[in-house]
This record gives C-alpha cells, sequence and structure tokens, in this order.
C-alpha cells in the first residue's frame, strides 16, 4: 500500500517538472524580430556600432508596423463581419419576399375564386330570367296552349303509368289523346 502511494507522489513531482520544463522551453523559443536599422551608404561589411537613438528609432518603427498589422487584421474582421451581415440581410429580404410573392398569390387565387362565384350567380340569375321571360310569354300567348301542352304532359305520363302496369297497349293513347286499339293479333 505505502508502495503505491510513494510511486504516486513521484509520479506527480515529475509531471511537475515536465511542466515547468515545457514551460521554459517555450519562453527560450520566443525569438526577438529583429530591428530595422539602416545600413550606412558606405557599409563594405564588418561591425557596425547604433547609437541608443538609431535603436530606439528602429525599435518605434517595428512597434509602428506591428501596429499596421493589428489594423490591418481588425479590418479584415470587419469586413467578413460586414459580409455576414449583408449575407444575412440579403437572405431575410429573400425570406420577407417569398412571403410577400405567397400573399399576393393567396389573395388572386381569393379573387379568382370570388369571381368564379360571382360570374356562376350571375349566369344562374340570366337563366332564370330568361326562363322567367319564356314562361311569362307563354301565359301572353294564352292558356288554351298552355292548357293543351299541360294535358299532352298528363296523357304521357298516363300512358307510361299505364304501360308499367302491365297494360299491353290496349288502352294506349295517341300523342293528341285519342285511344288506340290494336288489333288482337298483335297482342300478347
Amino acid at each position: 500500500m505505502q508502495a503505491v502511494s510513494v510511486r504516486n507522489t513521484l509520479l506527480e513531482r515529475e509531471n511537475e517538472r515536465l511542466k515547468e520544463a515545457l514551460i521554459n522551453e517555450k519562453k527560450r523559443r520566443q525569438h526577438s524580430k529583429p530591428l530595422l536599422l539602416e545600413a550606412p551608404s558606405e557599409y563594405h561589411g564588418g561591425a557596425v556600432f547604433w547609437s541608443p537613438k538609431k535603436v530606439q528609432e528602429a525599435r518605434d518603427r517595428r512597434v509602428q508596423k506591428d501596429l499596421e498589422q493589428e489594423a490591418l487584421q481588425l479590418q479584415k474582421h470587419e469586413k467578413a463581419l460586414r459580409r455576414e451581415a449583408q449575407k444575412l440581410e440579403k437572405a431575410r429580404q429573400q425570406e420577407q419576399k417569398k412571403h410577400q410573392i405567397a400573399i399576393a398569390k393567396e389573395a388572386r387565387l381569393q379573387k379568382a375564386e370570388a369571381t368564379a362565384t360571382q360570374q356562376g350567380e350571375d349566369r344562374l340569375a340570366q337563366e332564370a330570367n330568361l326562363q322567367l321571360k319564356k314562361d311569362t310569354q307563354q301565359a301572353k300567348k294564352g292558356k288554351k296552349k298552355a292548357t293543351i301542352a299541360v294535358a299532352s304532359v298528363q296523357e304521357d305520363v298516363d300512358s307510361n303509368v299505364a304501360q308499367a302496369e302491365g297494360r299491353r297497349g290496349a288502352e294506349g293513347r295517341s300523342r293528341r289523346g285519342r285511344q288506340i286499339n290494336l288489333p288482337t293479333r298483335y297482342r300478347e
């Protein structure tokens, strides 16, 4: 039991040391960037000594260059955000346009349906008016023709009823209402 706890303690210490070594290695790897020092006009190789003022100017140029790069990255990021916002706005506008088209289509369908219904009602009203005119014209011509027409319709109904009851034409009637007597050879 003690051996397990000792091993555990040793492994924890080793883990801590490895973490510290990794942190130290990362710190060492951070290379400094070269300063933007300008070489003298008559430089032919060899050692060059820079004044503290020139070194400070070079550091300032490096900071300025870093700031410009950050500003450029920020501009790119803002441009990407604007493009994304425009894309979302365009999608929203397209969705709104589709919605408006659907509403307009529904309105057209309702209008067409109402027009069709109105046309149907108008047609029925015209037919009813025509029928009424015909009826009034028939009534004006005289009751005699109307009664004859009614009588002939009544006779047709009577003849159909007679045939349906099984009478074999013995009591049939002509179009003018006369009774028809068939000869016996035609009777069954």
